[in-house]
């Protein structure tokens, strides 16, 4: 309903301290045909940043 009533067009992954977190983020946008589009490692607006699908896999697998 948020959706229609708004329209979604991308994910933004806050309160990011982990990958298994951040997976939830990557499947709504999977579902939902939508990008991840940032990443937030922070609580300041300068932790903010465009989210990079290949570091987030290499952290993920542990490289």
């Amino acid at each position: 309903m948020f959706d229609e009533a708004v329209g979604i067009d991308a994910v933004i992954i806050t309160k990011y301290d982990s990958t298994a977190k951040g997976g939830i983020a990557v499947s709504v946008g999977k579902d939902y045909g939508i990008p991840v589009a940032f990443v937030c490692f922070g609580e300041d607006y300068n932790d903010l940043s465009l989210f990079n699908a290949e570091s987030y896999l290499n952290e993920f697998i542990g490289l």
